[in-house]
C-alpha cells in the first residue's frame, strides 16, 4: 500500500505541479504580451500625435514622409530588441526605421505581405526565419510598425518558469517525504482526508480549508497545503503586482465553466470603482460578474473603439473575448488619453482668448450646416468688426483690450444655440451664422436682439469709465444649401466695409451691385 500510495502521490504532486506551471506559463505569457502590445501602441500613438502636432509636418508627410518620420524615429527611445519602422503602402517601401539606416536588408526584412493581421499583436516569421511579435498600426498612406524578436520578449518569462519549476519541484519532494512518512505511521485515514479535500481544490472549490488532526504532523502538513492554495488564490495579487511594476492601469478576469469563480486581479477594483464587497461577490458568481461587463460596453464612448466611461472623470478600455468554455478580458484606464485627445481637438477649433470657434472650424461647421437647411429656410452670415478698438488698445492697454474682446465674445455666445453659431476671425474681427430662420424679418429680428445685447452690456475701463461695446455688422443671405460659405462670408464682409463707413455702429446688409 505504501508504494501504491507513493506512486500516486507523486503522479498526483507531478501533475498539480504541471498544471500550475501551464497556468503560471499562460498568464504570465498573456500578460507579457498584452503588455507589450500596449507599450507599443503607446510608442506608435506618441509617434503620430507628434506627427499631427506640427501641422507642416502633417502636410509635408504627404510629399515627402520618410523625412519626418526618419527624424521622429531617430529620437524616439527604443527598448532593448525594440525597433519601429514606417512602410508607405502604395510602393511597399520603408521610409523610416528607428536604428537611422534605410538599406537592401531593412526592404526585404519589412514587407507588407509579411506583416497582415498585426493590428492587434501578431509572430511573424521574418524575411531571414526569425520570428518578431509585431504591432501595426495604418497612418494615412504609411504602416507604422514596431517589433521585438520572440527570444527576447520571452526571455526573462524562461528564467521565471525554471525558477518556479525548481521550486515546485522542491516543494513536490518535501511533500512526498512527508506522506511517505505517514503513512508509515498507519495514517492512511488522514491521506484519505488529504486526498478529498485536494480533489474539493482541483475542482475549483479554493475556499475549501483541510483540516486534518490526529498529530502534530498531521496539522502542518494541513498547513503546508493550506499555505499552497492561498499561494494560487493571491496569484492574481502577485500578477497585479507585476502590472503595478509596469506602471500600467491594468486589470484582468477570467472564467472557465470547470471553476466556480472567477479570477479578478484586485487592479479591478479601483478601475471600475468597485466596492471590496461588490468583488468578493463577483469572484463567486460569475453570471452577476459578466452582467456587470456587459452592462458598462452597453454604452461606449462615441467616436472610441472599445471605450468605455466609468464616471465623470474615469474612462477604460475593455477587451473582452468569449471562449467555448468562458471568458477572459483586460481593462485599462485610458482617462489621461481621453483627455488629452479632447484637449488637444479642443484647442485646435477653439480661440484661445475668447473660447469661439477659429474661423477654419467656423468655415467647416457653416457649411455642414447649409448642407442640411431644409427647403423654405434661409441662413445668414454676418461680419463684425468692434468700432474704436484700437483706441482701446492704445489707450488703456492690450490687457483691457483682451477684456474687452472676451465680453463681445461673451454676447455672441448669450445668442440661441438653435439659431447661432459663432467665431473669431483674427483681431477685433468676429463672424456669425443665424440659421433656421424663414423670412429676413427674423434675421433682422436676431440681428436686433444681438445689438441690443450689445447695448446692455456695460464695460467698466481703467479710471472707472463705463460705456457699451461699440460694433458694426454686414450680412449676406441665402436660401440654398449649396451656396458657398466663402462667397457668402465675402458678400457679408463687403456689406461690413459698407456700415464701418456709413452706419457704423449698425448692420447692413450685402445687395449686389452696392
Amino acid at each position: 500500500m505504501q508504494k501504491i500510495f507513493r506512486k500516486y502521490m507523486i503522479l498526483i504532486t507531478t501533475a498539480a505541479i504541471l498544471s500550475i506551471l501551464v497556468i503560471h506559463y499562460h498568464l504570465s505569457m498573456y500578460f507579457l504580451e498584452s503588455q507589450q502590445l500596449n507599450t507599443f501602441n503607446t510608442k506608435i500613438s506618441q509617434i503620430i500625435r507628434t506627427l499631427e502636432a506640427n501641422r507642416s509636418a502633417q502636410a509635408s508627410a504627404q510629399s515627402s514622409p520618410d523625412e519626418d518620420y526618419l527624424t521622429i524615429f531617430s529620437k524616439f527611445p527604443t527598448g532593448i530588441g525594440e525597433e519601429f519602422f514606417a512602410i508607405h503602402v502604395q510602393a511597399d517601401k520603408v521610409i523610416a526605421h528607428s536604428d537611422g539606416v534605410l538599406s537592401e536588408h531593412l526592404e526585404k526584412y519589412y514587407r507588407l505581405e509579411l506583416l497582415s493581421g498585426c493590428e492587434n499583436g501578431s509572430y511573424k516569421k521574418m524575411a531571414d526565419n526569425q520570428i518578431n511579435y509585431v504591432v501595426t498600426r495604418q497612418y494615412g498612406n504609411v504602416l507604422i510598425g514596431a517589433s521585438i524578436p520572440k527570444n527576447i520578449l520571452r526571455g526573462s518569462l524562461w528564467k521565471n518558469m525554471f525558477s518556479t519549476l525548481a521550486y515546485l519541484l522542491l516543494f513536490e519532494a518535501i511533500i512526498i517525504v512527508l506522506l511517505n512518512y505517514l503513512v508509515k505511521r498507519k495514517v492512511v485515514d488522514g491521506v484519505h482526508s488529504i486526498l478529498q479535500s485536494l480533489s474539493e481544490i482541483t475542482n475549483g472549490n479554493l475556499g475549501t480549508t483541510v483540516m486534518v488532526g490526529g498529530n502534530p504532523e498531521f496539522l502542518e502538513l494541513s498547513d503546508g497545503i493550506n499555505t499552497m492554495v492561498k499561494g494560487i488564490v493571491n496569484a492574481s495579487d502577485r500578477t497585479s503586482k507585476i502590472i503595478g511594476m509596469s506602471r500600467i492601469p491594468l486589470a484582468a478576469f477570467e472564467y472557465q465553466e470547470s471553476m466556480k469563480h472567477v479570477f479578478i486581479t484586485p487592479g479591478l477594483k479601483d478601475l471600475l470603482d468597485l466596492s471590496a464587497e461588490d468583488i468578493s461577490v463577483f469572484r463567486e458568481n460569475a453570471d452577476m460578474f459578466y452582467e456587470k461587463i456587459q452592462e458598462i460596453m452597453k454604452n461606449p464612448l462615441s467616436g472610441w473603439k472599445d471605450i468605455f466611461q466609468i464616471s465623470e472623470t474615469k474612462y477604460v478600455h475593455i477587451r473582452l473575448t468569449i471562449e467555448s468554455d468562458g471568458y477572459l478580458g483586460t481593462i485599462t484606464d485610458v482617462t489621461k488619453d481621453v483627455l488629452d485627445k479632447r484637449r488637444i481637438l479642443y484647442e485646435n477649433s477653439h480661440d484661445q482668448l475668447t473660447g469661439l470657434y477659429k474661423y477654419k472650424c467656423f468655415k467647416e461647421l457653416a457649411a455642414d450646416i447649409l448642407s442640411q437647411m431644409p427647403s423654405g429656410e434661409i441662413s445668414a452670415f454676418i461680419m463684425l468688426d468692434l468700432d474704436s478698438f484700437k483706441n482701446i488698445n492704445d489707450t488703456y492697454g492690450h490687457d483691457t483690450g483682451d477684456i474687452y474682446l472676451q465680453s463681445f465674445a461673451s454676447i455672441m455666445e448669450a445668442m440661441p444655440k438653435e439659431h447661432c453659431l459663432a467665431s473669431r476671425r483674427s483681431g477685433d474681427e468676429f463672424c456669425m451664422m443665424l440659421f433656421g430662420c424663414r423670412t429676413i424679418n427674423d434675421v433682422t429680428g436676431l440681428l436686433d436682439y444681438f445689438f441690443q445685447l450689445l447695448e446692455d452690456k456695460k464695460i467698466e475701463l481703467p479710471g472707472g469709465q463705463i460705456q457699451s461695446i461699440k460694433a458694426s455688422a454686414g450680412f449676406s443671405c441665402t436660401g440654398s444649401p449649396v451656396a458657398d460659405v466663402s462667397v457668402l462670408l465675402h458678400q457679408a464682409d463687403h456689406a461690413l466695409y459698407n456700415a464701418k463707413k456709413g452706419n457704423k455702429g449698425n448692420y447692413v446688409e450685402y445687395i449686389s451691385g452696392r
